[in-house]
C-alpha cells in the first residue's frame, strides 16, 4: 500500500478506465453513508453528477446533505478481476462542495467530462445543463496492487 498526494499514470489510467466509484460520507450519527456514483477525473478533482436516474429524493439526498455538514469525503476506485494477481484499487480523501453559481463554468466542464465518458448522458434526460454537480478535491490518495504488494512480501 502507497500514500501519496500526487497521482502516477498508472493510478491516472486506472481512475480514468473506471466506470463506478464508491463515495463515502459521514452520517449525522458518525456512521458511513456510502453509495456508487459514476465519476468524471480531471487534474487534483473528481466530478459527480446528481442526475435524473430515480432516486427516493432529489431535493434532501443523503449523500448531499452529509456533503454539507462534513464535506471530508472518501471516494473508493477499485479493479476486480478473477485473477487475483491484477487487483488494485486507489482509496482517495477529498474535500467535496456542491458547485454553486460562480463556479458555473467548471459545473459545465464537468458536465461534458461526464457526457463525453459515459453514452447515456448523451439522453439529455438523465443529465440535463441544469443538472448539480459536486466537486471532490483530491487531498490523499492510497493505492494498493495485488503484483506490488505480492512483490514486497517476497523480498
Amino acid at each position: 500500500m502507497q500514500e501519496k498526494t500526487r497521482l502516477d499514470r498508472n493510478t491516472t489510467k486506472l481512475i480514468e478506465a473506471s466506470r463506478v466509484a464508491r463515495l463515502g460520507t459521514m452520517n449525522v450519527d458518525g456512521t458511513i453513508h456510502i453509495v456508487p456514483i459514476v465519476f468524471a477525473y480531471a487534474s487534483d478533482r473528481i466530478y459527480f453528477p446528481i442526475d435524473q436516474k430515480p432516486k427516493t429524493t432529489i431535493t434532501k439526498l443523503r449523500r448531499l446533505e452529509n456533503i454539507k455538514k462534513e464535506p471530508l469525503v472518501t471516494l473508493l476506485i477499485d479493479n476486480y478481476s478473477e485473477d487475483w494477481q491484477k487487483l488494485s484499487y486507489v482509496l482517495i480523501y477529498a474535500y467535496a462542495k456542491l458547485l454553486s453559481g460562480f463556479e458555473e463554468n467548471e459545473r459545465l466542464v464537468a458536465l461534458k467530462l461526464l457526457k463525453k465518458k459515459y453514452p447515456q448522458y448523451q439522453n439529455h434526460r438523465l443529465l440535463p445543463s441544469n443538472s448539480p454537480v459536486v466537486c471532490a478535491r483530491i487531498g490523499r490518495i492510497v493505492t494498493w496492487a495485488a503484483k506490488s504488494a505480492c512483490k514486497s512480501s517476497l523480498k
